[in-house]
């Protein structure tokens, strides 16, 4: 699968509605949609250092991996455009979450969901880093 289409994949998976565990607030569910949305802005104004920015500490080659992503993304297309509607986010504890987008791509005109019909939905997982919630499926572009 295309690394381009496997990351909108992710991205489907990371914002939305949750369900909450502990003593964990709304504001951390909101807190991981926007990181969801900057996930997929980044992704669309072809802005690696932002999207690599996204990810935690553990990761490494984020900012290569970014590019890598953002340029296979631009060999699907002309013209390409997400709508991310909802983030569908699943508290796990005060420091891991899980995230699964729902919305589509446009590209060139032709629009497909975000996640693949038939195909079970995987969800990103989140890590809170001091006080930040960040993407920690370092392999994410792969």
């Amino acid at each position: 699968m295309a690394l381009a289409v496997r990351a909108a994949l992710v991205l489907v998976s990371l914002a939305g509605a949750g369900v909450f565990a502990g003593c964990v607030s709304e504001s951390d569910e909101a807190a991981i949609e926007e990181v969801m949305r900057e996930f997929f802005d980044a992704f669309q104004e072809a802005d690696s250092e932002r999207l690599a920015g996204l990810f935690g500490g553990l990761c490494e080659d984020t900012q290569e991996n970014a590019i890598a992503a953002i340029a296979e993304l631009d060999t699907l297309g002309e013209e390409i455009q997400f709508d991310l509607r909802s983030v569908d986010v699943r508290i796990l504890d005060e420091e891991f979450a899980e995230a699964l987008p729902e919305g589509s791509v446009t590209i060139d005109g032709q629009t497909s969901p975000l996640t693949t019909n038939g195909e079970e939905e995987e969800y990103t997982l989140f890590v809170k880093e001091d006080g930040e919630w960040r993407i920690a499926d370092c392999n994410l572009f792969l």
